[in-house]
């Protein structure tokens, strides 16, 4: 695996998301399937993408879904999906019905299984199982990666 380290974390975004974009450069006649984390991490990702690279992305090419939620209505500010309509989805020429959004409104139980469904009918599957283009994870201070915190490993 190849390394990239860059001095800023506006660098690292930029870099992220500049990879993407030549990713579907390379592929214009290709679907994309995103799965992004939520959080901290991508915020700044978010905000650059929608101030500097919103006219570049060919965002009707893209189809966006969530790696995690936290369960919450999606006017909440600790809502993964909330955050990427805040700082991006509301600033772009996305269209609604690319977004595969988790509903953290409802019981995560029925949720889970309700957005599993989701992704099992909207995303290509290979051998049962969904695969996507680009799955983000988000890394927290704590050593946490996309709601997998220190000692819950046993659930990956």
């Amino acid at each position: 695996m190849k390394s990239y380290i860059y001095q800023t974390s506006m660098e690292t975004a930029r870099a992220l998301i500049e990879h993407l974009l030549a990713m579907m450069d390379n592929e214009q006649d290709k679907t994309f399937y995103f799965a992004f984390s939520g959080g901290s991490t991508p915020s700044l990702m978010f905000e650059i993408w929608a101030h500097e690279y919103k006219e570049v992305t060919p965002w009707e090419r893209m189809r966006i879904y969530w790696v995690d939620e936290r369960c919450v209505p999606a006017e909440s500010y600790e809502s993964n999906y909330g955050t990427m309509c805040r700082l991006l989805l509301t600033k772009v020429e996305m269209p609604v019905e690319y977004v595969y959004p988790i509903n953290g409104a409802n019981r995560p139980k029925e949720e889970a299984k309700r957005y599993s469904s989701l992704v099992c009918s909207t995303v290509p599957v290979e051998e049962e199982f969904p695969v996507f283009d680009v799955v983000l994870l988000g890394a927290g201070s704590d050593g946490h990666t996309s709601s997998i915190f220190p000692g819950q490993e046993y659930l990956l």
